[in-house]
Order: structure tokens, then C-alpha cells, then sequence
């Protein structure tokens, strides 16, 4: 079935023009609705939901009603139609709340008005019977009152006529039945799809990205159900390019020695982006307008701004592709004027914009299903700009693949320019790249939901194929250590990734029998001049009577390597003296570590080993 897309925001500064005049007149007044003569036996309500909080948790959308219906069969009427916004609350603890002035919605910018509106309103509270008279603007519709009593006019179709307030609702424990024997049994875990699918509802309510980013609101929706983006610390996912190469590709090309070699046009279009991101603007859109101009050109693709269907969501600029009858968010962009204007950081705002995406039905019933879905970020403020990659797993994860690169020029370092050519090269590649793989993605290869973890892309080494069963250790302890079983053989394997590794020091103790006793394998590294750095009980492997060193990460040259900047010196590891971040790796830190193993390993009884 064919989706439709999302609708294209209007340019605001495209002016229609006034023929008799010349020029484009004011905006229509907001005026007091006017009553005619004859009302219609059914008319179309145009409606839009908020939260508690006043937030638009949706698109706007329209409902047929009959003069002679209750308000009551409205409410259904309401709930039926939008039940991934409403469904989670019963029909009559929705609060209607009817427009008593007019609030047109013609184009982008009323539309955008109309939003900060509602955001401000002062919602009265109701009384016991609802028969508050409103403040002037809103007022509350009886459950018990007929259409025809609420309205004596057809109200006008550009309006927005009704405001549908959801309260939020927590989920109630349920009543624990009496215990059965088969409840004596482990619980199973959950699948990927079930915590997709909880993730999902959770959602229901989530305020719109411009609003969930500012403060206070971001830290608490980052305890109720947080975007793995690390904001606080310990809110972080695994690497993303883990489950996608795009984002791997765009890092090694950053971190690339050979010069960008780009045609005249693109050295022309990086010069007017370094200049028109360094100009001062007034407003958010004419900085937004001015730098898409270019930003498009060193692309290769067109950022639009587009509302997600079915959502009150609306970045400043997207760049789309036709996948799966339906369309791919490749690129998100935010913008800020400046550093520290719109009450949001535009990292954040950017991330929520994600992941309002993927929690839209037609994103997370297509795309979801069969794909991480790897997007690229852009969040720009004033002349800064960082650009971040997001996927989609149980959670939503949003990680910097750059820190805020400054992109308002400078004369005097040939550098720099030479810089941000490398970065737009890059991207222009990354978005091909996504390009080409939503363009072959294929809905019918849907990710297993039966399995209980996400597993990453990278599936053969060398001639090597294998396939994950389940993750060793959890990923939140900084390690990324998996069990899998070869294809061909079906030999269990341990698959670990990792940032830095010393495949030398690995090859010394392999040559050796490949199970030296772990006395001897220390002894062999150090008499090649290698520390190991780490002998501690998560860095051993214990099968039976075999203990296995199975991490090479820290592994270094004596006296000249240092420990890592990352060492934990915070969790009560006794660590040896001496032994601190950035400090030189010495052999004896080995031996002190090597003797504090014995009551663990059981040197003298075991036959130890390497993997």
C-alpha cells in the first residue's frame, strides 16, 4: 500500500503578490467568529492534540461531525480516529476545548504562530459539572451538550477549531495473581521487537522536539524514556557504526591525510557557505534560507523543510529518498541563529527530531522493521556546526561523529578551508551512500524479532563467516564482546570489537602453543618488551580448566606506552601504585596484577590459556 508523503512547508519569505497593489497586503486580523444564518446538518472539525503540557503531540487533523451528535460521540469519534495519539486514555477523559477567536492555518507561518499559541495558553481548570466559561480564547465543551448548542454557525475550514487536550496516563501495575508453579521458572526475556513495540507506546505522549529540548523538560523525559544520546553519562548506546559502515566511512574519510580535490563550483559554494554562516541575522529563517542555498550545492541533494506525517514535527531541513513506497529521512538538519537563542540546544533538539521520525507509524511499521535506520544530523548554531549520526534499535541512538566545527572562515589558515572541504566531501559521500542503500532496501528482509539483542552488521573476518548468538557482556561496561558459531564448522567463537589492539603482542602468545601457562605468557610479553596493562578477571576467559587472556586493548611497549586516558579509577579496582591515566606502563605493574589473579585462576591446579 502506498503511503503518502510528508507535506513541503511553504517558503515564508515567498510573497503572494497583490495585483491591484503591488505589494502583499497584512495578515487577516484575528477577529471573533461571525454566525450565518443557516447551519449545516454536518460540518468538518479541525482538531489538533496537546499534551499536559500544552505541546502538540500530532498533526493536526480533521473530524466530520453531525449538528445533532453529543459531545461525548465526538470524543470517540476522536479517539477512533487518532488512536496512536489517544488510545492509551478512555474516550471521555478527553478534554475538548473549543476556539473562540480565529486561528488560521494557511501557510507555514501561521501555522508556526498558531503553535506558540497554544504553548501559551492558561487552560482553565474545570469544575466538577465543566461549565467553566473559559478565558476568552478556549472554551470547554460538555460531554452532555449537543453540537448544534456548541456551534451556531459552520465554522470556517482554514480554522482550527478544536483543541483536544490528552492527559497523560501512567501505566498501572497490574494485580499479581496467585502464584503457580510454572511462575517458579525464569521469566523469559524480552525480544527485540516487544521492547521496539513498548518503546513505542511509550511514545504516545512524547512533547514535539522544539519543546522536549529545552530544560526542565528534556531531563525529565530523559528519565521516562531516554534517547541514548549521552546526555546524562550513562545515557549512551554502542557505537552506531557498529549497525551501519556509512558512519565508519565518514570518519576515516575525516580522518584522511590526502588533500580534497573538488572542481572550481564547490570551492566557489564553500567560500559563500563560510561567509553567509559568519553573517548576523535578526531571525532563525533568513539564516536557515541563506546557508541551505549552499549547503544544497556542496551536498549534492536538496535540505527541505517538511512536516512528518501524522506529526506536529517540523525540522529545518531534511533531505529525503523514495524507499520502500514511502520516503527515508537521510540527512536532519536544526538550526539556531545563534549560540544560545531558541531555548534549545540544537544537538538535542536535532536527536529528538529523530526520534519523533522513527516513532512515526509509517517510519517505525516499514523502515524499523527491516533497517537500523542510519540517518545523518546536522545541528547548527550561529556559524557552528556538529554533525552526528543516528540509528534506531530498541532505543533511539544519537552520537557526534564530529565536535562543533567553527565554518565561519578565516583568511589566515589555508587549513581550515582545507578542513571543511574534507567535511562536505565526506558528507556528500555519506549521503550517497545512504542514498543507494535506501534506494535497494528491500521491506521484505525484516530483521528477526524474536531475537533478544541487535547485532551488528560486520558478519564474516577474513574467509571466515559467522552469525551472533548473544552478547557476553553488556555494552554500558564499555566492552562490545559477543558469542557467535562459525558458519562452515560451527565452532563457537568469541567476537570482540575494539578502538586500539596489539595484534603483536596477540601473535607472540599464538605462536606458543596457543596455551602457554598464564605465568609464561607474561613472561614471553615481557621478554619482547610488552605489558599487558590490564590482568584483571574481565579480561580473562575461564572455559573449564583453560584461563584464556582474551584483551589485547591496552597491551604496549614497556616504559614507553601509556595507560589509557579512560582508566577507571573510580569503581575501587586496586590498580598498583603508580598505574593512573596517562602514566608509562611498566612491567611490574604485571607482576603485582599477575599475583593478585592467583586466588582467582587457581594458577597452580589450572592449564591456562589464550584466545
Amino acid at each position: 500500500m502506498e503511503q503518502s508523503g510528508p507535506s513541503t512547508r511553504q517558503n515564508p519569505s515567498r510573497k503572494a503578490k497583490d495585483k491591484g497593489k503591488g505589494k502583499m497586503g497584512p495578515p487577516p486580523p484575528r477577529e471573533a467568529i461571525t454566525q450565518s444564518d443557516v447551519m449545516s446538518s454536518s460540518f468538518t472539525l479541525h482538531c489538533i492534540a496537546v499534551n499536559d503540557e500544552n505541546d502538540p503531540i500530532g498533526g493536526s487533523f480533521h473530524v466530520k461531525v453531525s449538528s445533532g451528535q453529543l459531545v461525548s460521540g465526538l470524543q470517540e469519534d476522536i479517539k477512533a480516529k487518532n488512536s496512536h495519539q489517544c488510545g492509551h486514555v478512555d474516550a471521555n477523559e478527553l478534554t475538548l476545548w473549543k476556539l473562540m477567536t480565529r486561528q488560521p492555518t494557511y501557510d507555514y507561518e501561521s501555522q508556526m504562530e498558531l503553535m506558540k499559541k497554544i504553548q501559551g495558553f492558561q487552560f482553565p481548570s474545570l469544575t466538577s459539572h465543566g461549565v467553566d466559561q473559559g478565558n476568552g480564547l478556549i472554551q470547554p465543551l460538555h460531554p452532555n451538550k449537543r453540537i448544534d448548542q456548541c456551534w451556531t454557525c459552520d465554522p470556517i475550514g482554514d480554522d482550527l477549531h478544536l483543541i483536544v487536550q490528552v492527559p497523560y496516563v501512567e501505566e498501572r501495575p497490574r494485580k499479581k495473581p496467585r502464584l503457580q508453579i510454572e511462575d517458579l521458572s525464569p521469566t523469559p526475556p524480552l525480544t527485540f521487537g516487544e521492547i521496539q513495540d513498548i518503546d513505542a507506546r511509550k511514545a504516545i505522549a512524547h512533547p514535539t522536539p522544539s519543546s522536549g529540548a529545552k530544560m526542565p523538560f528534556f531531563i525529565q523525559e530523559q528519565k521516562n524514556r531516554p534517547l541514548l544520546n549521552g546526555r546524562p553519562i550513562n545515557q549512551f548506546g554502542p557505537p552506531i557504526g557498529l549497525f551501519h559502515p556509512v558512519f565508519n566511512s565518514f570518519q576515516a574519510a575525516m580522518a584522511s591525510k590526502e588533500r580534497v580535490r573538488v572542481d572550481r563550483q564547490a570551492h566557489s559554494n564553500l567560500r559563500k557557505l563560510l561567509a553567509s554562516c559568519a553573517d548576523l541575522y535578526t531571525l532563525e529563517l533568513p539564516r536557515v534560507k541563506t546557508i541551505n542555498i549552499y549547503l544544497n550545492a556542496l551536498l549534492g541533494a536538496s535540505l527541505t523543510s517538511v512536516s512528518v506525517p501524522h506529526t506536529s514535527t517540523c525540522a529545518d531541513g531534511v533531505i529525503l529518498q523514495n524507499s520502500c513506497n514511502s520516503y527515508a529521512y537521510l540527512v536532519i538538519e536544526e538550526v539556531k541563529n545563534e549560540i544560545g537563542t531558541g531555548n534549545a540546544d540544537p544537538y538535542t533538539q536535532a536527536s529528538l527530531s529523530y526520534v519523533a521520525i522513527g516513532e512515526n507509524h509509517l517510519v517505525r511499521d516499514i523502515f524499523r522493521r527491516c533497517s537500523y535506520c542510519p540517518s545523518i544530523i546536522l545541528a547548527i548554531a550561529g556559524p557552528w556546526m556538529c554533525v552526528a549520526g543516528g540509528i534506531y534499535l530498541d532505543k533511539a541512538i544519537v552520537q557526534p561523529l564530529t565536535e562543533y566545527i567553527w565554518l565561519g572562515g578565516d583568511a589566515f589558515k589555508e587549513s581550515r578551508f582545507d578542513f571543511t572541504l574534507r567535511l562536505f566531501a565526506a558528507l556528500k559521500s555519506a549521503i550517497s551512500t545512504l542514498q543507494d542503500y535506501y534506494g535497494n532496501l528491500n521491506p521484505s528482509n525484516e530483521i528477526p524479532r524474536h531475537l533478544h539483542h541487535a547485532f551488528p552488521f560486520v558478519t564474516s573476518y577474513g574467509t571466515q563467516s559467522f552469525e551472533y548468538l548473544m552478547p557476553l557482556v553488556d555494552y554500558q561496561r564499555g566492552k562490545l564482546v559477543y558469542k557467535a558459531q562459525l558458519h562452515e564448522s560451527g565452532q563457537l567463537i568469541v567476537v570482540k570489537f575494539v578502538s586500539i589492539y596489539n595484534a603483536e603482542a596477540h601473535r607472540l602468545l599464538a605462536s606458543n602453543q596457543l596455551a602457554p601457562p598464564l605465568d609464561r605468557a607474561v613472561q614471553l610479553l615481557h621478554q619482547q618488551n610488552f605489558v599487558f596493562g590490564d590482568l584483571r578477571t574481565p579480561n580473562l576467559l575461564i572455559s573449564g580448566e583453560k584461563v584464556m587472556l582474551i584483551d589485547f586493548d591496552w597491551c604496549g611497549t614497556a616504559d614507553e606506552s601509556l595507560y589509557p586516558s579512560t582508566l577507571n579509577t573510580d569503581s575501587g579496582i586496586q590498580w598498583p601504585d603508580g598505574v593512573w591515566p596517562g602514566e608509562v606502563m611498566r612491567k611490574e605493574d604485571d607482576v603485582t596484577m599477575l599475583e593478585r589473579l592467583r586466588p582467582v585462576t587457581h594458577a597452580e591446579e589450572a592449564d591456562p590459556g589464550l584466545a
